[in-house]
């Protein structure tokens, strides 16, 4: 009688046992399915920014480009200077 009721609370520790192992396995493929989710939403949040951050660069680069295009002499003056300045500040 006591190795039957020994063989129960085995058989019943085991099929215990498998049922958590089978709930560990849907959590651990939640937690993966929430974390590619996760990840793939960040992923999008820095190309937005990124696509939203280089219009006022390109913006400002041609702007810079159509002001050297109409002043080309005093831009390279300017530069020449600033060349010269940043020369002397960097050699001290």
């Amino acid at each position: 009688m006591a190795t039957e009721k020994t063989s129960d609370e085995l058989e019943q520790v085991k099929a215990e046992l498998s049922k958590f192992k089978e709930d560990l396995s849907d959590i651990t493929s939640s937690l993966r399915q929430l974390t590619e989710r996760k990840a793939s939403e960040g992923r999008e949040r820095v190309k937005r920014a990124a696509n939203s951050a280089s219009e006022p660069v390109s913006k400002a680069l041609n702007e810079a480009e159509a002001e050297i295009g109409h002043h080309p002499l005093s831009s390279v003056a300017l530069s020449f200077g600033v060349g010269m300045l940043l020369g002397k500040i960097m050699s001290k």
